[in-house]
């Protein structure tokens, strides 16, 4: 149909048309037609900006017209994409007669009405802007007023077009990575910190968005982080609430990066402050488990109440399997509702990135102490051997946003050769008395071949004591008192038992 027919004769035809084949036609009851133009938004680099016409109800139609309009002075028609084209528009249905309009009439040819599922897209028209900061209604006030007819009826359908709006450039917009909290071209641990400063906070949702980690437009947020970042970077899902769900973001495109390769967070450490350290009271083992603990200072430090901690621990992956390490935040100083992280970052070897954050905007009321608890296992070895960990401060921050000082440390744990989970014969026999020990000669008692060598340990793993050949008495008056463990060897096979010293 030629669009530029005044709306009269236009409207007499398609009700016409439908009158001659109405009896043809069977009715399928819905409330209205609903068309819908949402608000885009784009950054002031934007080439192409394109806005998508939507269904949202849209029954069984059999004739149509509506048209758009839009501001000329800020937006240019560049080229209208009809995607899927579940109507089947083409040249003949659709018009620009004048540069700021585009209308749609079109009568179905066997006259069996169209349904459409709810957001369906009908089209897209795409738009060069014009300045570098601008927006544009975009409505249905266009040359052709709306007009929808349902199959088997000669009546206009009742329908509701809700108009939306193109707005472009920096004062409107800005691109984010989903991920990217900081917005510094990389995502890692420390971008879990910004989730948990504004958990909870709430602005414009992204049109189409994507958790993949490409750039997307987004409608500026009211606030911006004390870095000077928007808050729209820190909702990673774009759903337009910042919450735990965009942390998982965060995990999806761990270790993306805008250019290059990644680059580990920096050591922060300081000698004032609180400090991180690790400790452990356990023996390993090559092949069984272990566990350190995290701390932050002593839990008397007023300088280690804080909000949120980002650090790595670094490791030797020849000597302990990454894919054994594991953290756990019960009991953490920084409390219990945590938002938490733990990657092993890809390009990277031996390194282990954690982060944890409040989310209620509050520091913490206890001054330092547990952080979190790593578990591992020892990769199986041959040979005892003395294997490193270091725990890296990557940043320490208060509910202000203000960074707090922070220090690292490290811990050398003796991994004791590979045994066999189970005892040899020869080590059901064998005990150790007097246990508690105090002073006097510390007897090995058993039925036993001879013994090749005894070895005592601290439970840190630390050797305090060396004894080869058949020693069945063992002097350990110079120790203080602690618990200890006492290795035998013999024939190449290991039984450890404990004692305490008092």
């Amino acid at each position: 149909m030629n669009l530029e027919l005044n709306n009269t004769m236009t409207h007499r035809f398609l009700v016409a048309l439908l009158l001659v084949c109405g009896s043809m036609l069977s009715l399928r009851a819905q409330t209205k037609v609903q068309l819908s133009v949402p608000d885009v938004v784009a950054t002031a680099d934007a080439q192409i900006i394109c806005v998508p016409v939507i269904a949202d109800s849209f029954p069984a139609i059999v004739a149509l017209q509506f048209s758009l309009a839009w501001d000329t002075t800020e937006l240019t028609l560049d080229n209208v994409d009809f995607g899927d084209n579940p109507l089947s528009l083409n040249d003949m249905t659709t018009s620009t007669v004048n540069a700021g309009n585009f209308g749609v009439t079109f009568t179905v040819n066997d006259l069996s009405g169209i349904p459409l599922p709810p957001g369906t897209e009908l089209f897209q028209l795409c738009f060069r802007p014009t300045m570098e900061d601008g927006s544009s209604a975009v409505t249905w006030d266009g040359y052709i007023p709306g007009e929808f007819v349902l199959e088997n009826t000669a009546s206009p359908f009742p329908f509701e077009l809700i108009p939306g709006s193109v707005s472009y450039g920096s004062t409107v917009a800005t691109t984010v990575l989903p991920g990217d909290t900081d917005a510094n071209g990389q995502v890692d641990h420390r971008d879990l910190i910004n989730v948990g400063f504004l958990s909870g906070t709430t602005g414009p949702a992204r049109t189409d968005a994507s958790a993949n980690f490409t750039p997307q437009s987004v409608a500026l947020w009211p606030g911006t982080l004390a870095t000077g970042v928007n808050h729209a970077n820190v909702d990673a899902d774009g759903d337009g609430t910042i919450a735990a769900a965009d942390v998982s973001v965060i995990e999806s495109n761990y270790a993306s990066v805008t250019a290059g390769t990644f680059v580990p967070a920096p050591d922060v450490s300081v000698t004032t402050g609180p400090q991180l350290t690790l400790t452990t009271d356990e023996i390993f083992s090559g092949a069984n488990p272990g566990t350190v603990d995290i701390d932050l200072g002593d839990g008397n430090d007023p300088d280690a109440v804080g909000y949120a901690l980002a650090f790595a621990i670094e490791f030797d992956p020849a000597e302990i399997d990454p894919a054994s390490l594991r953290v756990a935040f019960d009991g953490s100083f920084l409390g219990d509702e945590l938002l938490t992280i733990q990657q092993l970052p890809d390009g990277t070897t031996g390194r282990l990135e954690v982060a944890l954050s409040r989310q209620d905007q509050i520091n913490a009321t206890t001054p330092g102490g547990r952080v979190a608890t790593l578990s591992f296992t020892p990769r199986p070895t041959d040979e005892p051997l003395v294997t490193t960990l270091t725990v890296v401060p990557n940043d320490f921050r208060r509910a202000d946003q203000t960074t707090a000082p922070l220090g690292g440390g490290t811990l050398d744990i003796t991994v004791e050769a590979t045994i066999s989970t189970q005892e040899p014969a020869w080590g059901q026999q064998l005990s150790v008395y007097p246990n508690p020990y105090t002073a006097g000669p510390l007897a090995i008692r058993g039925e036993l071949p001879a013994i090749d060598a005894v070895t005592v340990y601290t439970l840190g793993g630390r050797r305090v004591k060396a004894y080869t050949g058949d020693f069945r008495q063992l002097d350990l008056s110079d120790l203080p008192a602690a618990t200890y463990v006492v290795q035998v060897e013999i024939n190449g096979e290991f039984v450890r038992r404990r004692v305490v010293k008092q």
